[in-house]
């Protein structure tokens, strides 16, 4: 990937909103790029108290403009010049203690992660509902737990009557999104196919041994009978 940005002189902006711990053929999410960027949305693998993320990168130049950006473009040392059109995206104190006290706890939560997406993925085994597959290459850290069904609806209906929440991230894939459409020259028919099959099962690295076993039963149960939940 960086080669061939190079060659096009495109700079890559790493999205690892989601990836806070993660690995690709060792290299942690967020150093593959020029720039990587994290959320810490409430709701992320490490999140704040509300909304707050990051921008990290291995270059001065950029680190500094990334710096000046985020404080109304202001210069390096001066309150009262500014050198770029930039805007107020400092992350306040309030959010960095929540962070740092979070921190000390990702890997453990990570580990958990993993241990509930471990159960799933040989609970469901090679039937109707299978997570999504992991790369040998990648080390995940599974902020969602993603599975796979030809007949999401009706996964969907079966657990919601056995108080087992479910959702879809994402069921628009970006080059169907209106301001992106124009980007897209033909189908991209994998993406579209899989966003219709994609549903997003419960993760979180506080769920208890019975959650988890919940969950499975439920998914089993639904595989074992008629997709309209009905034995």
């Amino acid at each position: 990937l960086d080669a061939v940005a190079a060659r096009a002189g495109v700079p890559v902006v790493e999205d690892a909103a989601q990836a806070h711990g993660a690995t690709w053929r060792e290299r942690p999410a967020g150093s593959m790029g020029r720039l990587g960027c994290f959320s810490f949305y409430p709701g992320k693998n490490l999140g704040a108290f509300g909304d707050a993320g990051a921008v990290v990168t291995s270059d001065p130049a950029l680190a500094a403009a990334v710096r000046s950006l985020r404080n109304h473009g202001r210069a390096a040392g001066r309150h009262d010049a500014h050198d770029l059109v930039g805007t107020n995206s400092r992350m306040d104190t309030l959010q960095a203690a929540v962070l740092s006290a979070k921190l000390a706890r990702l890997d453990g939560w990570t580990t958990a992660r993993r241990v509930v997406a471990d159960r799933y993925r040989e609970a469901f085994g090679d039937g109707r509902v299978r997570l999504v597959e992991v790369d040998p290459g990648a080390a995940p850290v599974h902020h969602l737990a993603v599975a796979l069904t030809d007949d999401r609806a009706g996964l969907r209906a079966f657990l919601a009557r056995r108080d087992v929440a479910t959702s879809v991230h994402y069921p628009v894939p970006c080059h169907l999104q209106g301001p992106f459409r124009r980007f897209a020259d033909g189908p991209l028919p994998v993406a579209e196919t899989q966003a219709a099959r994609i549903v997003s099962l419960p993760i979180f690295p506080h769920m208890t041994d019975d959650q988890v076993e919940a969950v499975c039963v439920a998914v089993a149960d639904w595989d074992g009978g008629r997709s309209d939940g009905g034995r």
